[in-house]
């Protein structure tokens, strides 16, 4: 796959953080490989390259033995970016905005229709030959369509990792994530990270919530096998009579997919497997009314990435 500038290349680590209270990867393809950005042209409205990224993911579940269930569809927008500050440093970020639409899974009969809405802002940079350093805040909004904000629907938290360069082929980044959740304690967690090219044609990726491996095919065209955990929490409607106050859906997929890059930057994505869902309710005193975990079902997914 085409070597990636640093900026770019450390951006889907960075979304380790955003994915963890903003989903993300919503379904979790392999990054676009894209080549080195050129610089600017003077007459040029941006100083630096911008991304745009829409997504769309559908978990498909039939009537469980565990509990109600439906379907799942989420779809969005995501805005990655960044800027060199120096030779070694550079910021970077993403904003994100989604909506994910349950059928009736498994909170309601009616279902559930949720807005999140991230954002991140990161800093990285070489301290040497073998080891970088990246470090930056996130935040989130989650709410029940209808619904008010409140404090419990925004959260965030920050992140740093150190990463080592073992040779040309071979990076590793161990690193530290704290993050504020909706009626739950605060999540403190290690993640770690593998970037290993075994071949010019085959990458190994370990990028925290997610691992892939991409193989390519052609110029244009790669396949990938990938898992990842997609967590999704958010606060709810006030209803008369109500108890619960937020609900959380962890998700798990695995799967395999190919993706279509005619030109650095450029790309349409698609891939499908099999999810699998736990589920809760909390009350505003952060107690656990339910949880269901659900059958195994079949997702499908299709993301379409353009750099300018």
């Amino acid at each position: 796959m085409p070597n990636s500038p640093r900026a770019l290349s450390s951006l889907p680590l960075l979304l380790i953080g955003l994915g963890a209270v903003s989903s993300a990867s919503a379904g979790g393809p392999p990054p676009v490989p894209m080549a080195p950005a050129p610089e600017p042209a003077p007459s040029s409205l941006l100083p630096f390259p911008i991304q745009i990224e829409a997504f769309s993911v559908a978990d498909f579940s039939d009537d469980s033995a565990n509990g109600p269930s439906g379907t799942l569809v989420k779809y969005g927008v995501s805005l990655p970016f960044f800027a060199p500050l120096s030779d070694n440093w550079t910021t970077m970020g993403a904003l994100r905005a989604e909506r994910a639409e349950y059928d009736t899974m498994p909170f309601r009969d009616d279902g559930l229709d949720v807005w999140k809405f991230g954002g991140l802002l990161a800093f990285t940079g070489d301290m040497n030959d073998t080891w970088s350093l990246t470090f930056g805040g996130l935040g989130s909004i989650a709410y029940e369509d209808g619904s008010s904000i409140r404090d419990e629907s925004v959260n965030g938290g920050g992140f740093i990792g150190a990463g080592y360069n073992w040779s040309k082929n071979v990076k590793t980044t161990l690193g530290a994530l704290y993050l504020t959740r909706v009626n739950e304690d605060a999540l403190a967690i290690p993640f770690i990270g593998l970037e290993w090219r075994v071949s010019d044609a085959l990458e190994i990726n370990i990028r925290g919530l997610e691992a892939a491996a991409n193989l390519k095919l052609a110029d244009d065209w790669t396949a990938f096998v990938h898992a990842e955990y997609d967590p999704l929490s958010g606060t709810l409607e006030r209803q008369r009579g109500q108890e619960a106050d937020s609900f959380e859906d962890e998700t798990f997929r695995a799967g395999l997919g190919l993706t279509w890059s005619p030109r650095p930057g450029w790309a349409v994505t698609a891939h499908g497997g099999v999810v699998f869902h736990d589920t809760g309710l909390r009350d505003d005193r952060e107690r656990v009314l339910s949880t269901e975990r659900l059958d195994p079902a079949p997702y499908a997914a299709v993301k379409v990435t353009a750099r300018f």
